[in-house]
Parts: C-alpha cells; sequence; structure tokens
C-alpha cells in the first residue's frame, strides 16, 4: 500500500492476514537509490584511512544521505531496501516532527532549491580486525553454517564492525550538541532498541537458506519451508537434547484428549480424539495462546459428544483455524489446544490437566505459539513488507557481503527478557515454553525457532546455528538431564555439593524472575499455573515444593518484598508466608548473589506445611501451617511523612521495613531473624559492601485467638539492614529471643 509522506508517521504494525493476500509474492531485495549505493564507498573510505594511518576504529564519521526526511520517507516508498530500514529505525514522531520542522523551513519537495543544511545525516562507526587476523572464506562460512566444524577448527574470524546511526538536525532553532541528536524509538516491539541504529554485519551473501523468504506473509509456502527445516534439522541432529527421552518414566504418557486436525481437502474431518489408554507414542502439537477475554469454541460436558464426530472449523477462532493449518502443513495430524481438549465447565477434570502439564508440553513435537496475537481471534498469521525484515546488502568487503540488518529482527530481543509480545506477558505461557522441547513462534514480523541448542528467526534461519548461546530453556533442560543418575532412576548425589546445589535456586530465580513480571486473569490460579515447571524440576532433582515454596531452600523463599504495597490485597487462599498470597503485587526476590559469594548464616530452623498441625480452632481451621523456631524481636515502627517505617528499637536496624499490604495500623510488630551474611572477610566485586554484616527476615503480627496461648503469627512483610542508605546499627540477637511459633 503507498503511503503518503506526510501519513507516514502514522504507519501502522503488521495486521492480520487478509483473504486477498498473495502470500507466495516475492520483494526484490537490495535495491538501493544513488544516496544509499553510495555509502559502501564511506566504509571503504575508511578502510584506506585504516591501512594507511593504522586507525583500527573509526566513529563520527558523518554522512550526507538525502536533501530531507521527506525525500527519504519517498525514496522508501519507491522501494530502495535501505532508506525503508532507515525509516523503520526511527519511531513515527520523530518522522512526524522532522516533517513538520521542514515544513516550517520550506524544505518539503524532494529537489528543495534551498541551501540549507539537510534536516538528517547518517554517522557511520566502523572497527576494522588486525591485520594479521584470519577471513573466514566461503567454504569456512558454509561449513559453520551447518555445523560441520566449529570456531576453534578455522581459527579466529576477522570481520569490520560498523552501523549506521541516524542523526537529526532542527529545522528552524539553531542546532543543539553540534547539529546532531540521537533518536530513541519507543514504537511497539522495539522498545529494547537503545538508539536509531542500524547494525552491519559481514557475511556470505550466497550461503544456503540466507534471506529464503522475502514473502509478504508468514503463511507463505516458503515460510512453511523454513519451518519444516528447523523441525527435521532438529529431529536429526539434536539427538542428544531435543529428542532425548523425557527422564521420568510417568511423562511418556500422551494427552487424554487430542484434535485430530483431518484433512485441508475434507477427507477426513476435523474432530475429537479420545486418546486409547494403552497408547504411548502418539506424535502431536500443542498451540500456546493467549485468551484475551475472547468467547473461543470450547469442549463442554454438553458439546463432547458432538465434537468426537466433528469439530466445526469454520466455527473456530481465527488462531485456532491457523494452528490446525501449520499442523497440516508440517505433516502431523493430532494437535492438543487447551479450550478443545480440557472440559471446561468440569472443574474435576480441569484439576487431572493441569497436574499433567508438564507432561503435556514436553512430549509434544513442537509448540505453536501466537507470539503477537492479543486474543484467540487474532490468528497467528500477518501481512507484511519484506523489506522491512530482511537484511540489506550494501557491497562486498574482502569476499563477504556487507548487509544493513533489519531493526525488526526477533532475535535480536532475548525470548528471556519480559517483552511487549502479548503472549509472553502471560504467566502459563512460561511453562508452556520452558517444557516445550521445540517452539515454534509466529511474531509480528517473522517467525521465530526456539529449541534446546538454538534460536533463529526466518530472515536468518541459520544464523543462530554457529553463534548459539544458552538461554533459560536450555538451562532448564539441561538441569533435568544432568541431575539424573546413570540409570535413569536415582539421582546423582555429587551434584548436591555446594555449587550444584545453589544452581539449581539460581535456575529458579530467573524463572520466578519472569514468572512475576506477568500477568494471570485469575490470582487463584498463581501457583497451578507454574506447576509444570515445579513438578518437572521436583521429579529430576528431588527437591520438594509445597504451598508456593521450595523446603529446601524454605529460608530464602521466604525473603520476597513488595514494591507497590500501597495497590495489594490480601489472597486468603495462600498461607501469608508464600508470594501468592499478595494479590496485585510487584514481587522483588531477595539477592542470591549473597549466598553465592557469602556463606551464609540460618538462625532459624523451618518445618514444612503439613509437618506440624496448627492448634485447632474455629478461626484456624483448614488452614496450613509452617512450624518455625527462630528469635522473635519485638519494636514498635514509626510512619514517617514519606511513607517509610522507622524502628524505635535499638536491637533491630532503623530503616528497612517493607510491609506487603499498607496500613496505618502497623505499630507493633514481631520481627523475625531468617538470615544473616556474617562480616566478610575482603570486598567482591558483586559484593562491595561485604564488610558488613547484613541481616533479613519478616515483620509478623499475631493472631488473636480467644484461649489459645501458643504463638500462632501471619507475615505482614520484609525487613533488612541493606537499606542503600546505611545498614545502621545490626541486629542484636540473645538466646532468650529464641521461641517455637507457627506462621499461617
Amino acid at each position: 500500500m503507498d503511503i503518503g509522506p506526510e501519513s507516514y508517521a502514522k504507519r501502522s504494525p503488521p495486521r492480520p492476514l487478509q483473504p486477498e493476500t498473495d502470500v507466495d509474492a516475492h520483494a526484490k531485495l537490495d535495491v538501493l537509490c544513488n544516496a544509499c549505493s553510495q555509502i559502501y564507498g564511506h566504509i571503504d573510505h575508511c578502510y584506506y584511512m585504516y591501512k594507511r594511518y593504522g586507525t583500527q576504529t573509526k566513529s563520527g564519521y558523518m554522512i550526507n544521505h538525502h536533501e530531507s526526511g521527506n525525500a527519504l520517507i519517498l525514496s522508501a516508498q519507491e522501494e530502495c531496501h535501505l532508506c525503508t530500514l532507515i525509516v523503520e529505525v526511527l519511531d513515527p514522531a520523530t518522522i512526524e516532527n522532522m516533517q513538520e520542522n521542514e515544513r516550517r523551513a520550506g524544505t518539503i519537495g524532494r529537489d528543495s532549491s534551498t541551501s540549507r543544511e539537510p534536516s538528517y545525516k547518517l554517522e557511520l562507526h566502523a572497527s576494522f580486525p588486525p591485520r594479521k587476523s584470519k577471513v573466514f572464506t566461503s567454504k569456512e562460512v558454509l561449513a559453520l553454517i551447518r555445523g560441520e566444524v566449529n570456531l576453534d577448527q578455522v581459527g579466529r574470524r576477522a570481520e569490520i564492525q560498523c552501523s549506521l546511526e541516524v542523526k537529526l538536525l532542527d529545522g528552524v532553532i539553531k542546532p543543539r550538541l553540534k547539529g546532531h541528536l540521537a533518536v530513541k524509538p519507543e514504537t511497539a516491539y522495539s522498545s529494547t532498541r537503545p538508539e536509531a541504529r542500524l547494525e552491519i554485519e559481514q557475511r556470505n551473501g550466497n550461503a544456503p537458506y540466507l534471506r529464503q523468504n522475502p514473502s509478504p506473509s508468514t503463511a507463505s509456502s516458503s515460510s512453511f519451508a523454513t519451518a519444516r527445516l528447523w523441525l527435521d534439522e532438529c529431529m536429526t541432529k539434536h539427538s542428544s537434547t531435543c529428542c532425548a527421552a523425557y527422564p521420568v518414566g510417568r511423562y511418556a504418557r500422551p494427552p487424554s484428549r487430542l484434535v485430530d486436525v483431518g484433512s485441508s481437502d475434507g477427507g477426513l474431518k476435523c474432530h475429537l480424539f479420545l486418546t486409547p489408554p494403552n497408547h504411548t507414542s502418539i506424535e502431536y502439537l500443542t498451540l500456546s495462546h493467549r485468551w484475551g477475554g475472547a468467547n473461543v469454541y470450547r469442549l463442554t460436558k454438553a458439546t463432547i459428544v458432538a465434537m468426537c464426530t466433528e469439530i466445526p472449523v469454520e466455527d473456530l477462532p481465527q488462531t485456532f483455524r491457523d494452528a490446525i493449518c501449520v499442523t497440516r502443513k508440517l505433516g502431523y495430524r493430532y494437535l492438543w489446544i487447551d479450550s478443545l481438549c480440557i472440559v471446561q465447565d468440569d472443574p474435576k477434570d480441569w484439576d487431572i490437566v493441569s497436574c499433567d502439564m508438564a507432561s503435556i508440553y514436553s512430549n509434544c513435537i513442537l509448540t505453536i505459539a501466537a507470539l503477537w496475537g492479543q486474543d484467540s481471534n487474532s490468528g497467528c498469521f500477518i501481512e507484511r513488507d519484506p523489506l522491512r525484515t530482511q537484511a540489506c546488502r550494501i557491497g562486498d568487503w574482502r569476499g563477504l557481503g556487507l548487509f544493513v540488518l533489519s531493526p525488526n529482527n526477533e532475535l535480536r530481543r532475548s525470548l528471556d527478557m519480559v517483552s511487549p509480545a502479548p503472549l509472553l506477558n502471560r504467566r502459563w505461557v512460561l511453562q508452556e515454553r520452558l517444557l516445550s522441547r521445540r517452539t515454534l513462534y509466529y511474531g509480528p514480523w517473522e517467525l521465530i525457532w526456539e529449541c534446546l541448542e538454538i534460536e533463529s528467526t526466518e530472515t536468518e534461519p541459520c544464523i543462530a546455528s554457529w553463534m548459539s548461546h544458552e538461554t533459560l530453556k536450555s538451562r532448564f533442560r539441561n538441569l533435568q538431564m544432568r541431575t539424573l543418575g546413570g540409570n535413569g532412576l536415582g539421582i546423582n548425589e555429587e551434584y548436591y555439593n555446594k555449587e550444584g546445589y545453589w544452581s539449581v535456586l539460581e535456575i529458579w530465580d530467573d524463572i520466578r524472575r519472569l514468572y512475576w513480571e506477568s500477568s494471570l486473569t485469575y490470582h487463584s490460579d498463581s501457583i497451578v499455573a507454574i506447576s509444570g515447571i515445579t513438578s518437572a524440576m521436583e521429579a529430576t532433582t528431588g527437591i520438594s515444593f509445597a504451598s508456593g515454596l521450595w523446603i529446601d531452600f524454605a529460608h530464602t523463599e521466604l525473603l520476597w518484598s513488595v514494591s507497590n504495597s500501597g495497590e495489594t490485597t490480601r489472597a486468603s487462599s495462600f498461607g501469608t508466608w508464600c508470594w501468592s498470597s499478595v494479590e496485585g503485587a510487584r514481587l522483588v526476590a531477595f539477592s542470591i548473589h549473597l549466598i553465592l559469594f557469602r556463606k551464609p548464616k540460618f538462625h532459624c530452623t523451618i518445618q514444612p506445611p503439613g509437618g506440624a498441625a496448627v492448634p485447632a480452632n474455629p478461626e484456624l481451621l483448614g488452614r496450613k501451617g509452617l512450624k518455625i523456631r527462630g528469635p522473635l524481636l519485638h519494636t514498635v515502627l514509626k510512619h514517617r511523612s514519606d511513607g517509610t517505617l522507622v524502628s524505635q528499637d535499638a536491637r533491630l536496624p532503623k530503616y528497612g521495613y517493607k510491609p506487603d499490604i499498607d496500613s496505618p495500623d502497623i505499630h507493633e510488630v514481631v520481627c523475625l531473624v531468617v538470615i544473616e551474611w556474617p562480616q566478610a572477610r575482603r570486598r567482591v566485586h558483586l559484593d562491595p559492601l561485604g564488610r558488613y554484616p547484613r541481616f533479613a527476615g519478616l515483620m509478623l503480627a499475631p493472631i488473636e485467638v480467644e484461649g489459645q496461648v501458643l504463638r500462632i503469627y501471619q507475615r505482614i512483610g520484609f525487613w533488612s539492614n541493606d537499606t542503600g542508605r546505611k545498614f545502621g546499627n545490626g541486629v542484636s540477637i540473645e538466646p532468650a529471643d529464641f521461641k517455637t511459633f507457627w506462621l499461617v
């Protein structure tokens, strides 16, 4: 669609696939306008200066481009590939402001006769390799991409490192910062871009599968070919990781219900398939999607018989229909979708299946993830401008091509980070992603592949196979595999030394951080939505998870805090020691670096829930409790005008008290000392204040029960003497402070 220069700033993100779209049409890549074709000459000039004067790094080399921003936009409309990427890296508000400045200055036309300085320039940053370093040949690059050799076998790679940064000038007011101002875009799915910068990378331009899909849709035949390529490569070459049997035998069974997707020609109807009890080798795919409040077609007690005969595909939401299409295209017959395979009006069936999430996702061949959809009606497939997603080749340097990378390359934003993508903000999805061996994401610009060995994208389908990095998904799976004994049944005791033991906590800390920063429709599902992960970790590590905490890590699991206590409420269905007991909270975990670098001292002993019976009384009937013995220190807290709480007791630190829920009634509290880090002998980089002893614990309030003399408390907050301002007077503990009590 042709967009005029005045409205280009209001361009919309990729839209759902329309019926009239030619999904297999192809765009012409690497077409450059006259201004863009001269950029390689500037890089070559910098290289000449490097060879002559030995300047290995060249920064701030300014390049004149088009006469105005509108000329840039018109060139992008005429399908100059590089101009399209330059416009894409700018946020819409910046383009609109640039157009307004040019309008006021009289430089709107492409061929403006004014002699004013252009409203923008390109700044080149270039770094060249040492002169004696090795440059890969084309055959070596192909061998690396195919995984036939590694970097050590071919030697150190020598490459040019370049980037183009867009610098703006003010068209009316005198230039600021020597006339140049860096742009910081804030467009959707680009919040992690630090500057208006385009990276230039050196590659073999003739490599197979590289930039093979300049199509206008992720529903194109070339997109499906790329997905099949990823899946086939993983199924045949990742035998020790992605194809390895799941460690625990009880997860070997398939789901009790699956959707038989039938055939696209209608010869075999789509219907609900009831898995026979003796079937253990059914190959199926799963769908990870966001309901988003959509009124989706679902399985109920009343529809189960009819759905076993036929599921009317035309009545399904678009995301389900697209997932069925993907399943057929990849050559599989069965698909698991939560709303179609769980009886939605049967709580008992929901409880059974929710406990089997680890089995369902761990044993599926592939998970299809609708990454960008706000709800089930959004679909998986999208329309896109290929020039906005593909790398642009601007020339060759020492035998390899120079490519300007697209700012919309999804691999640049790690899936381990909280993303603006709607799907990744859903708590249920975290376990769906970590438990699946392979995930195919249908993103807002392209397909993204993630398995235990690689991450890759549709526009760079092979780049990650020789530049892979350890992800949370691979770390989680490796943890499960290496904690097994040799026969697959026992636990390797050597793993549970100090380092190995705390590495489990480190992975759990990363998982919990992503989980806490995501959203959940029903707060009552807080523990259930992560139960697949916890049950998988329980089965392979032998560590018990109960009532929202790991028993072996109980001391550190208790040390969470709330950063928005003024917006929270108490969820009575959970024990107050558990992070799920505070609804609407932005949770903060206690830093595990203190545990890794300084040996802690635990001041209390904790008996897990169920190990001790809370004294029977009407108010506590049916509630679980932790039986704890530890030092209890009484104090009076004073509310300051800035909202902080200050202790009046000399035995406790003055600052550092964080309530779970703000209340003016917090005055007399009981502080439980949970953990202490003694004074360190020397300073550590990640613990620069190690010379001070640190303490942390819980703020408690007694539960008043008539006639009861036993100590029963509930948690009301967290405290620590690590306040950021000073450590205060520390903590003074006497033997008489140790008491036995219940925390409910």
